[in-house]
């Protein structure tokens, strides 16, 4: 056997390998309550037959926190006991994001925008601010832009970063290969359905400017999320909407 049907074996054993893998995992259930927070009860709403994790801290004005892509409400952990002292704290998961349902659909601004929306009226939550970061803020600009009756202010942090699709990829030289090579029709398929923890806490901490400010437990419980049944083809159609979020400047 030369080198190149060599290769091919590798690649057709490790396909096949990436799918029994994906079969034998073992979705992680909901906590009860948060790991970093006992005294918050996580909650549950369904909009447009989507089931959404929540949670809703303190009084006062409502503040609305909106986490980026690939994350979930938990980014939140270390200002939301802050911030509810004096605020009405909401964080939601996306879509196919932390706990929430992972739906069989198009992963484009299209289907966050109206989950966000859906949420806001379903909760009947009025006179919020929107704080939100990357496609977190994106998300609250929009809701803006359409002169949304429940959003009285938007705190957008780091809203463009998108850099026409690769801006997650500028993180290390690990997440340039790993997303050029899941564009490669099959191989990109079986790398995704691996998930590798190694490759995900490299991503993840390339994305933030210090990636100590990423607790170990919470890339853990991110990645351990990220294991769910149809997270992976949900994940690629993520990937492959990356650089409609920056086309939202021109709506």
């Amino acid at each position: 056997m030369g080198w190149y049907e060599a290769g091919v074996a590798v690649v057709i054993g490790l396909w096949g390998l990436s799918y029994v893998i994906e079969a034998l995992r073992r979705a992680p259930s909901p906590p009860s309550i948060l790991p970093w927070a006992p005294e918050i009860a996580p909650k549950w709403v369904t909009v447009d037959g989507i089931r959404l994790r929540y949670i809703e801290v303190g009084s006062g004005p409502t503040i609305v926190l909106l986490h980026t892509l690939r994350t979930q409400l938990d980014l939140f952990r270390k200002v939301t006991n802050e911030l509810a002292g004096s605020y009405r704290v909401i964080a939601l998961d996306y879509p196919g994001h932390g706990y929430s349902d992972i739906p069989e659909a198009d992963y484009d601004p299209a289907l966050f925008a109206r989950s966000v929306r859906a949420f806001l009226s379903e909760r009947d939550i009025t006179d919020a601010v929107i704080v939100g970061e990357s496609i977190g803020g994106t998300l609250g600009l929009l809701l803006a832009a359409e002169h949304n009756p429940r959003v009285r202010k938007v705190i957008a942090i780091n809203s463009y970063d998108y850099d026409r699709g690769r801006g997650i990829t500028r993180g290390s030289i690990i997440s340039r290969a790993i997303f050029a090579i899941t564009r490669i029709p099959i191989v990109g398929g079986m790398v995704w359905r691996m998930r590798w923890k190694g490759a995900f806490a490299t991503i993840i901490k390339g994305s933030v400017h210090d990636d100590e400010s990423l607790p170990p437990d919470l890339v853990d419980e991110m990645h351990r999320v990220g294991i769910r049944g149809r997270r992976y083809s949900a994940f690629r159609s993520l990937v492959d909407h990356f650089p409609s979020w920056e086309e939202l400047r021109h709506q």
